[in-house]
């Protein structure tokens, strides 16, 4: 009764994913399906149990005037039943570990894009890993910075930075505080983008959204930024930032 209570939990538990389109339905319904049918066996196991035992102690009763075969035949049939029954019971939990392998949490809340799996039968290659869906988190936001060769000695992880956004002129929509979280280990060679030697830096922001006249003004992935870096014996300094990127650097990958 324990595993049939567990496993409708389970199902309850998936039905928002087919709504949601995280599930198949077609898939959904063929676990259901596969649900019913085993408990139904297992209620009609559980009634052959119990009528087995009730002649089983009828048996008893005529213990005196029958052959002691006629007790082993029934004694027979229980012990077929609850092994069947056992089966059955192990058939329920790897459905259940099945359903729980067929469910994916995502680490951070955020907006899912990218689903691979587009159809029902899609199968993961185990031998090469692969992101499966990808989710851009609408919190935690970070600035990535690049801080020239000849300034980089001055910064540290704590110092004080002011993030502008461009998208948002600073005179009217104002600036963002937030703090070196972490400095790059390696310089990065020059490219088309940027001509000189850099390195990169993240900003963790204070806020992901500008006050502007009573609203909120939410920050996108991929905004570019101005950042000026205050240090303790040089003015500051203003640095240019590529983007505004999630926490994760990036986007998370399941």
């Amino acid at each position: 009764q324990q595993a049939l209570q567990i496993r409708a939990q389970i199902m309850r538990d998936i039905t928002p994913l087919v709504a949601s389109g995280a599930m198949a339905r077609s898939q959904y319904l063929k676990e259901k399906q596969e649900f019913l049918t085993l408990r139904g066996e297992v209620a009609a196991l559980r009634q052959n149990r119990i009528r087995s035992r009730e002649a089983l102690n009828e048996a008893r009763q005529k213990l005196l005037n029958t052959r002691a075969l006629t007790r082993i035949d029934f004694a027979t049939k229980v012990e077929e039943g609850e092994k069947q029954l056992a089966e059955l019971t192990n058939q329920i939990s790897e459905t259940q570990l099945t359903l729980k392998y067929q469910q994916l949490k995502a680490p951070v809340t955020g907006v899912v894009f990218d689903l691979k799996p587009t159809a029902p039968g899609y199968v993961i290659n185990g031998s090469v890993p692969e992101p499966v869906v990808k989710i851009v988190p609408t919190d935690h936001l970070v600035a990535r910075l690049f801080i020239t060769n000849k300034d980089i000695g001055f910064v540290r992880p704590g110092q004080k930075v002011s993030v502008r956004v461009d998208a948002f002129p600073y005179n009217e929509f104002g600036e963002i505080d937030g703090k070196v979280k972490s400095i790059g280990s390696d310089v990065l060679a020059p490219d088309q983008t940027y001509n000189y030697f850099r390195f990169p830096v993240t900003v963790a922001m204070a806020s992901n959204t500008l006050a502007y006249k009573g609203r909120q003004l939410r920050l996108l992935s991929g905004m570019s930024v101005t950042a000026n870096v205050v240090l303790r014996q040089r003015p500051v300094i203003a640095i240019f930032a590529q983007q505004i990127l999630p926490f994760w650097d990036s986007l998370e990958k399941l």
